[in-house]
């Protein structure tokens, strides 16, 4: 028999269920024979109570839901990390964490859950101090394209993609609005930019359809389409931008893994932060 490992995600964000859930699969790229299973609830589910889910990933469960329902498997819960790593846990927690995952017995199963989370740009920052061999990025950044290109056909839309993350940050009093929130004259700037050079090259801009009506004033630029979506739209959204020639992320989970999925050009402003995206290898 062999091991696997799974996450209980109760985050129902894409952007934030991804970095949970590729955490299973960063530790089975350096534990040997330790598979991932997916769960049901890795994927959309319309009884989410924020009315957000995981829509940039279709999971295959058909057979490993059934393996965690039988409970056949040891299970071992981990006890994530205190105080919660929102940013990614410690190098010296996934060391410990690894060590863990290896002693275990075979034909068990380890359960993550809340903030016990590897981001992708760790694993870089971690081969740039030594701290790890080789750098795990590209690897787990070809598992992520692979999971989903099996269920679409890879095709370029010649346009520019531009994501405004709206809805929640866009209101002042929202703890994220400070830095989450950026204002429509960037992206003003940015079309102008872009124009100069990719005059004729169509630009859709996609957000959300709450908070967002300051985002209307760009329609006054030729040839551009405003796409104010909502969750019932956000599976298609999230194609179109993926499959674009051009992606200008935002500050914004979705954004992020929507660029790593992305085989396009990426346009990324340099005096904007994106929290938790990294950089370094395909831009």
């Amino acid at each position: 028999m062999i091991k696997y490992i799974t996450y209980n995600s109760f985050n129902c964000r894409s952007g934030h269920a991804l970095k949970d859930i590729f955490t299973c699969y960063i530790l089975a790229s350096v534990v040997d024979g330790l598979e991932v299973l997916p769960q049901e609830n890795w994927n959309a589910n319309p009884s989410c109570g924020w009315g957000y889910d995981q829509r940039i990933i279709n999971f295959d469960t058909s057979e490993s839901q059934s393996m965690l329902d039988e409970g056949d498997l040891i299970k071992i819960n981990i006890k994530e990390p205190e105080p919660p790593q929102w940013n990614g846990m410690s190098f010296e927690y996934f060391s410990n964490l690894k060590r863990q995952i290896e002693e275990a017995p075979q034909g068990s199963i380890v359960v993550l859950s809340r903030t016990t989370r590897v981001l992708f740009h760790q694993l870089t920052d971690w081969y740039n101090k030594k701290l790890i061999e080789r750098d795990l990025f590209a690897d787990v950044l070809l598992v992520l394209r692979n999971l989903y290109f099996k269920d679409h056909e890879p095709k370029t839309i010649d346009c520019l993609s531009i994501h405004i993350r709206r809805g929640d940050v866009a209101d002042p009093d929202h703890r994220l609005n400070q830095y989450m929130y950026w204002a429509v004259d960037h992206f003003e700037q940015a079309i102008v930019s872009f124009r100069k050079l990719h005059p004729h090259v169509p630009i859709y801009i996609f957000s959300e359809n709450k908070l967002s009506d300051d985002l209307k004033v760009l329609e006054r630029h030729d040839n551009l389409r405003l796409v104010l979506g909502d969750i019932n739209s956000l599976k298609e959204d999230i194609d179109h931008m993926i499959s674009s020639r051009f992606f200008m992320p935002c500050n914004s989970g979705l954004s992020t893994w929507v660029s790593y999925i992305s085989r396009g050009e990426i346009i990324i402003s340099k005096d904007k932060e994106i929290k938790h995206f990294h950089r370094e290898h395909v831009w």
